[in-house]
């Protein structure tokens, strides 16, 4: 029998039971756990980019710290493989595996190797996660480079700087973006000291953390360029409680405001800004013109008080061009003519394309600077471009354009749009890479872009020094030199085809050297021959340094020019004299190579060679003859090139325009078009690629593009025919051809003349009136003479056509066959609220009539 006690240790046969069941469960558990916790901790697995540099940028020389590290943040080992692979620029790549058993809580470093012959400038990587069955990819940039900074003290000279510098939520935001300024060399930050933030409420002032802003900067010798903006709630002189922000001020809380921050913070910037673009005023400013006034005059002298050595800049004007924001136009002017007394520099803005950008500061801009005497320096303290649809290189060019182009035309400084890329208007929820990615040098998340390397080999390149020239070169072309202590750096590019060449001669002092620069940060020496150098460029920006120069190079004439323009129609020969000199006998003893070339760099046909010229200038007659099936480029002449090359001495291409009459048909063809729009040089953006209007700027030929046939009917009437693809097709059935709807403009001329006959055609629900026809002038025609309009939409194309009688335009047969120049206008309206998004025009330069030198020919031979 068992004992009490025996009774009391043993285990009843249940127990037993559960014990095994539970411990054979535990043993199946433990089995399984590794294999779940494994395909789990691929979500656990950490990576990161290592460049000894917090912002991801990887110094020349210390190419060892590049690596990718990957952490195990689960609670089990696992088998990990990860495959890296990096792009440059300029088609190089380069591909890292790494296959390891990671433990949990440890980390493995995958170092990444890079060739010292790789190119510099910026890399992008890829890689692919992999454990298990389970995979994960991301991406990461680093910009391999020679930082332009920092460098001690302030800039003396002309002023580099960026815009968008904004207080951050945390402090940590702020260092690394004081960091990643201070690399790439700008000197100074713009960045608002806005009121609302300082003083939320009447009598409370909060400063710490523009405090901590101003100090950061400072402490790695970058200075702030101050903006003083906008109204408060509790200060506003608005009637309408969503407009307070926008409105003007009331004067004393304000003069207050800004005497308070100026004091504060007198050592740590020289400028200061009152308001931001008060042409804007949907977003910025619902103030009259001379309600802005009377704010520089009220502010300008509390600032000089407040420091008698600071600068007072306008509020920074937004653009130019036409824009549906400008309630104002002319406030620029009208303030520089009115207030000459109260600010110390002009501030100006201009956001988009270099096209438009060249535009309204060569031409208005410079107008508005002439009001000045005397005259005052010219900022342009805020100006971008994203990068959503053209990519990161066209961005990073856009900048370069914009910043040599402005120096040219006298500003003093410049200061790129903006530091880092936009999140949400609350800054939380960052959006997906590609979206975070549009605005500015740099990620969210502090990886650089294309644009940061290009800023970074600028400053560097052209920091001390001045602004020497504009070179004159063939049209397309910019060249601009700027020279300093022995040294001359001449920035290039030109506008004109991808496969278009041109070239710079000059005459070097004995020992001077030469070298091309490309915005990545590449170096490559250039020959000189018998003291002469040849810099050639095409459409990417470079720069070019020549350095050891006692003496400024001598610039040398262009060596080639050639007969023309030219004209003929499909299929014709034509032929050109080419003239060839080379200065003091270049030419003796060497082979000349010329030859013609499409806009893409494909050959027209053979070379022609003359061997052994023992005398200059020489002449060369050659022979082209126009493709039958040539694609004409959108509304401009077709434009080959000439290519020469001679022997250890010059090459490149000449641009020749050749008007190419197209033939006019006699019947539909939908397969043969006779002109197509449908790029970004065929594009107005009205809105200037703003940030607050980005939405409205055109993406590609989905947003909008055209395809145009012309035919005659018979004898007496001529079929214009135009088929629009929209994306958002705009209709307002109460005003017809107003801003709230979609057009199309038709503008022909005989060939000659300097009035063109207009068609209008708005997409208005009645049809049948939908169209009038006058000249350029303001005569209308009876309508008994108007054109026959269909209008019909199929998803997202507008087949517009238009049949009219030649005797209703004035026109004989005989006018037909020796050509008609013909433009077309295409308005496109995505947004009620803000029209006028884009205008596609043939012609390229978007006005309703311009030369007839830049219009499509059309002819119409007898049958």
């Amino acid at each position: 029998m068992l004992s009490a006690s025996g009774i009391g240790t043993a285990k009843p046969m249940f127990q037993i039971m559960n014990t095994f069941i539970s411990r054979g469960l535990i043993t199946l558990i433990s089995l399984l756990i590794p294999t779940a916790i494994g395909m789990a901790n691929v979500d656990s697995i950490q990576v990161s980019l290592k460049t000894g540099s917090p912002v991801h940028v990887l110094k020349v020389g210390e190419e060892e710290k590049l690596a990718v590290v990957v952490e195990n943040k689960g609670r089990s080992s696992v088998p990990v493989s990860i495959e890296i692979s990096g792009q440059h620029p300029s088609g190089i790549q380069r591909s890292w595996l790494g296959e390891f058993n990671l433990k949990a809580g440890k980390k493995r470093r995958v170092p990444l190797k890079l060739d010292l012959s790789d190119p510099r400038g910026i890399w992008h990587l890829d890689y692919s996660l992999s454990s298990g069955s389970k995979e994960r990819s991301s991406q990461f940039s680093f910009a391999w480079m020679v930082p332009a900074g920092p460098t001690p003290g302030r800039s003396e000279g002309f002023l580099f700087g960026i815009s968008g510098a904004t207080v951050n939520r945390t402090a940590e935001e702020d260092r690394l973006e004081a960091i990643a300024i201070s690399l790439a060399g700008a000197k100074a930050a713009r960045g608002d000291f806005r009121w609302v933030d300082i003083q939320p409420r009447e009598g409370e002032w909060q400063w710490e953390k523009f405090d901590r802003w101003a100090k950061g900067l400072a402490d790695v010798n970058v200075e702030v360029q101050g903006l003083l903006a906008y109204s408060t709630p509790w200060s506003t002189t608005s009637e309408d409680p969503k407009k307070w922000r926008q409105a003007p001020p009331q004067p004393k809380p304000w003069a207050e405001y800004v005497r308070r921050t100026v004091e504060r913070y007198r050592d740590y910037t020289r400028y200061w800004e009152v308001w931001n673009e008060p042409d804007m005023s949907l977003h910025f400013w619902t103030g009259t013109p001379d309600e802005y006034i009377d704010l520089l005059k009220l502010s300008y002298p509390i600032i000089k008080d407040a420091d008698p050595d600071a600068l007072v800049m306008t509020g920074g004007f937004a653009t130019l061009s036409p824009h549906g924001q400008r309630r104002y136009p002319d406030i620029m002017a009208y303030t520089v003519l009115n207030a000459a007394d109260y600010f110390d520099v002009l501030a100006f803005h201009q956001h988009g394309f270099f096209n438009d950008f060249e535009k309204a500061v060569g031409g208005p801009l410079m107008d508005v600077m002439a009001l000045m005497d005397p005259p005052k320096p010219l900022s342009f303290n805020e100006t971008g471009f994203q990068n959503r649809h053209l990519g990161e290189s066209f961005q990073a060019d856009t900048f370069f354009k914009k910043l040599t182009y402005a120096w040219s035309r006298g500003a003093s400084s410049f200061y790129w749009f903006n530091v880092r890329a936009w999140v949400n208007r609350d800054k939380t929820n960052p959006p997906p890479r590609g979206k975070a990615r549009r605005w500015g040098w740099i990620t969210h998340d502090f990886y650089p872009k294309a644009i940061y390397v290009a800023y970074n080999t600028t400053v560097r390149q052209l920091r001390n020094m001045r602004f020497a020239e504009s070179l004159p070169v063939q049209e397309g072309d910019f060249a601009f030199r700027f020279e300093g202590e022995n040294r001359h750096v001449i920035a290039a590019w030109h506008q004109r085809p991808v496969g278009a060449r041109s070239n710079l001669a000059y005459r070097v002092a004995p020992g001077a050297s030469v070298k091309r620069i490309d915005l990545m940060g590449n170096e490559q020496a250039v020959a000189i021959h018998n003291s002469i150098v040849w810099l050639d460029f095409g459409s990417e920006p470079v720069m070019f340094e020549i350095a050891n120069a006692q003496e400024p190079p001598k610039r040398l004439d262009s060596p080639i020019s050639v007969t023309g323009p030219l004209e003929g129609s499909r299929g014709e020969m034509l032929i050109s004299s080419v003239q060839l000199d080379l200065p003091e006998g270049e030419l003796a003893g060497r082979a000349i190579r010329i030859g013609w070339l499409d806009e893409n760099g494909e050959s027209l046909g053979p070379k022609e060679i003359v061997e052994s010229a023992e005398t200059a200038p020489i002449e060369i007659v050659t022979k082209l003859q126009i493709p039958e099936e040539l694609a004409l480029p959108s509304g401009e002449a077709w434009r080959p090139l000439l290519a020469y090359s001679v022997e250890k001495g010059p090459k490149g291409t000449i641009e020749i325009p050749v008007t190419v009459a197209a033939i006019g048909a006699y019947q539909w063809d939908a397969s043969k078009p006779l002109f197509t729009a449908d790029t970004e040089q065929d594009i107005n953006n009205r809105f200037g690629a703003a940030p607050s209007s980005e939405h409205l700027v055109w993406k590609d030929a989905k947003d909008l593009s055209a395809q145009v046939w012309i035919y005659q009917i018979d004898e007496e009437r001529l079929e214009l025919r135009a088929q629009v693809r929209d994306d958002h097709w705009m209709v307002d059935e109460t005003e017809l051809a107003q801003d709230k709807t979609d057009r199309i403009e038709w503008l022909l001329a005989r060939r000659g003349e300097s009035r063109a006959k207009r068609i209008l055609i708005a997409a208005h629900p009645d049809f049948d009136r939908a169209a009038t026809v006058q000249t350029s002038g303001s005569d209308t025609l009876e309508r008994g003479d108007g054109p026959n309009v269909q209008i019909h939409r199929n998803g997202d194309i507008v087949d517009y056509r238009v049949s009219v009688e030649l005797a209703a335009l004035g026109w004989t047969r005989r006018d037909l066959e020796s050509g008609l120049t013909i433009n077309l206008l295409v308005t496109d309206t995505d947004d009620e609220k803000d029209p006028n998004e884009s205008v596609l025009s043939l012609d390229r330069t978007h006005r309703n009539w311009g030369s007839n030198a830049r219009l499509p020919l059309v002819r119409f031979p007898q049958r």
